[in-house]
Parts: structure tokens; C-alpha cells; sequence
């Protein structure tokens, strides 16, 4: 009861993962296969974490049911449950947040402090980089998180894990993506794999409403892992250090140093919160529990989450994520990002189910995962994918 409130029932279609539950919950929880069944058990909010690209259908299920959703990413899999999702959400009575924990990190909570101080000015340009390499022969990864030949891990596309990079530069700046364009980098992986993306990144950059410009990440995987975040100014600059741990370098120009600062200052910032002791607890670097906190107090005081953690925010995010895949595959194409707050937005693309993924039906595919449309892993690497499961 961390946040004064209770778990009181869970559900998953896996009985191993239902058993871990089990193992980790207690007695005390109520347990369910049938998501349906688990709907009618008495709860206020329902934490949705189901397959990456499969949240949409089971969220509007929770709002018919007028229960308080934190979702997590990406908020849709294709641009129509995008506009599915909306309708149903406006509808409802529910509070949604989207369970993005990376913004709430040491250094995105110190980049955000520094900014609505003022001394950066107003932001131009902002970078973020989830870069997440898994090594080839790790084989407890590949049986807790990619543990089918269909999993969506082995047909993401570069672009889509986006909510890692893009959701902390657009909390911190407060701007909203309105124009896309994306190149990956080929360089298939050695070894054993089932991965049908061959690309090891895709750069992805947006024009913004406030006019700023943002070059960020999906999940990447080159040199060694990192998560960073840079954000650029009309007076100086902010970002973390990569290979620092949770040191920022805050810089200015000599004609725009604020009186008792450097022109370079390399330190470690302070969380400076009531909960500190929780926080260095929980996972993520602390983001875990400050955006569960986030979600509880929204519902307490009634009110949606702020940008960008709100529906509209993160059905913009998941746009980004598939349109900038169809930039790369079409060269670097540039695409508008929608407004679906407009209904004309909205008809364009209500029947829009172009994806990537497996459907959980057994739909395959309708869009390549890869910048190399006919690449596919070897059956050698496969039957080696199929040994390590074991």
C-alpha cells in the first residue's frame, strides 16, 4: 500500500506468467484467465501490459466498464485503434495515463527544472536515445521477453519502442510532433535470432508545433547502452552524460552565463522529493513509482495527467512510431503527424490496420518490419533461437 491503494485482482492468458503473479502477490489477490471475467471483479483501475502492440482493444474494454486506465506503451498498434481508442476515451468517465516512466528519470526531472527556470531559453532542439543492445547469447532474455517465433519483439520495427526517447524531450519541452521523417541503419544481427528486423536504428526526426525539432530513437542497439537526453536552447544547454551515470552537463555562453553559474557545470542533481526514500526503491532509475504516484493522484483529484502522459499525447507518440517507419520505408518521405482531436483527421485513417505485427487472431503481417523488406533471419538461426528457449 505504497501509494494507499491495493492490488486486488490480476489476469493473464499465460499460466506460467499468472503464476509468477501468484508467486509475487499472495493469497490475497483474486486470479483470472478470462479478461472478460476479470472486468467484473470490483476495482477502480486496471494496469494494462499486455503484448507491446496489443493495449488498444483492452483499454476500451475499460473504459465501457468506466474504469481508470494506466496503459503501457505504445498506446496503439495501428493508426485506426489510434482513433478507436479516442472515441471510446470520450465516451467514458476515465482517467488514462500512459504508463511512460522514462521522463520521470533523475535527469529528465533536472533537464525540466532548469528549463521553466528559464536560463535555456526557449528550446530549438532536443535529442533523446533509448539504445538497449541485448547480447546474442543471453538466453534468459530471450525466454522471459521473446519467447515465440511470432513475438512482437521479432517483428518491431526500429521506430516503434519511441515513447522511451521522444516522451521525455516532449515532457520537458512541452511540444507536440506535427511533421515526421525516419532512415534506419541495416546491420542484421549474427547468431541466434528470430528477429525479422534487421535494422539496428532508426533515427527519427519531427518538426513540432512550437516550431522546435526533435531527433530521437526507437529501441536502438549500437555500441554500448545508454539512455540520453540533450536539449538546446536559444541561451544554453542541458543533457546527460553518457557513460556518468546520472550526472548532467548544463552549459551556457559566456554572454549568457547567469550570475553564480559556470559556463560548464557537471554535477549530480537532487531528487529533492518527499518520497526520496521509495523513489531510489523502485525501478527505472525511480521512474516507476513517480509515475505510478502520478496516475494515483490523478485519480484522487479527478483530473487527466498532464502532457504527455494524457490520451492525446500518447496516441501522438504511437503515430510517430508508425509513420515514421512508413517515412523509412519509403526513403525518408516526410509524413504529418495527425490531429485527432479533428474529426476529418479521424476519417482518414478509422480504417487504417496497416501493421507490422502478427495480429492475435494469427493475422500476419501487412506492412515489412524491416528497411530490407525480404530479409529474414536463416533457418540456422532460428532452429539456435528455438535451443535457447529450451
Amino acid at each position: 500500500m505504497l501509494l494507499n491503494c491495493d492490488i486486488v485482482a490480476m489476469c493473464d492468458h499465460n499460466p506460467e506468467r499468472l503464476a509468477l503473479g501468484k508467486k509475487a502477490l499472495g493469497e490475497g489477490v483474486c486470479y483470472y484467465e478470462d479478461f472478460e471475467e476479470f472486468l467484473t471483479h470490483p476495482m477502480d483501475a486496471v494496469i494494462v501490459a499486455n503484448d507491446f502492440n496489443d493495449h488498444a482493444r483492452f483499454v476500451i474494454k475499460c473504459f465501457e466498464k468506466g474504469l481508470h486506465v494506466f496503459c503501457e506503451c505504445i498506446s496503439n498498434g495501428t493508426m485506426a485503434e489510434g482513433v478507436a481508442l479516442l472515441r471510446a476515451f470520450e465516451k467514458s468517465t476515465s482517467v488514462y495515463m500512459l504508463a511512460e516512466n522514462y521522463p520521470r528519470m533523475i535527469f529528465n526531472r533536472e533537464a525540466k527544472r532548469i528549463k521553466e527556470g528559464g536560463s535555456l531559453g526557449r528550446i530549438m532542439y532536443a535529442e533523446g536515445e533509448y539504445n538497449h543492445p541485448v547480447g546474442a547469447g543471453d538466453s534468459e532474455f530471450y525466454k522471459t521477453y521473446i519467447y515465440n517465433l511470432k513475438h512482437w519483439r521479432n517483428f518491431c520495427p526500429r521506430s516503434y519502442y519511441v515513447t522511451h526517447s521522444l516522451g521525455p524531450v516532449m515532457w520537458v519541452t512541452g511540444a507536440t510532433p506535427k511533421r515526421v521523417t525516419a532512415f534506419s541503419v541495416f546491420e542484421p544481427f549474427e547468431g541466434a535470432t528470430a528477429r525479422h528486423c534487421g535494422d539496428r536504428v532508426t533515427e527519427i526526426m519531427t518538426q513540432n508545433d512550437d516550431g522546435s525539432v526533435f531527433r530521437v530513437t526507437g529501441c536502438a542497439s549500437f555500441g554500448a547502452h545508454h539512455n540520453s537526453y540533450r536539449f538546446c536552447g536559444t541561451k544554453g544547454q542541458i543533457e546527460n552524460v553518457r557513460g556518468m551515470g546520472h550526472k548532467v552537463m548544463l552549459r551556457y555562453n559566456e554572454w549568457d552565463c547567469p550570475e553564480g553559474m559556470s559556463e560548464v557545470n557537471l554535477y549530480e542533481p537532487s531528487w529533492n522529493d518527499k518520497d526520496e526514500e521509495l523513489i531510489l526503491k523502485s525501478g527505472h532509475g525511480g521512474g516507476d513509482y513517480l509515475t505510478a504516484r502520478c496516475f494515483i493522484d490523478c485519480i484522487r483529484e479527478g483530473h487527466q495527467p498532464e502532457h504527455p502522459f494524457d490520451i492525446y499525447s500518447a496516441v501522438n507518440m504511437a503515430s510517430v512510431a508508425i509513420l515514421s517507419h512508413r517515412s523509412m520505408l519509403e526513403g525518408g518521405m516526410p509524413y504529418d503527424i495527425p490531429d485527432f482531436h479533428l474529426e476529418e483527421n479521424r476519417v482518414k485513417y478509422e480504417n487504417d490496420r496497416l501493421t507490422p505485427f502478427w495480429g492475435y487472431d494469427g493475422s500476419a503481417p501487412t506492412l515489412p518490419c524491416c528497411s530490407h523488406p525480404d530479409y529474414k533471419p536463416t533457418e540456422e538461426q532460428i532452429s539456435a533461437f528455438h535451443q535457447m528457449l529450451k
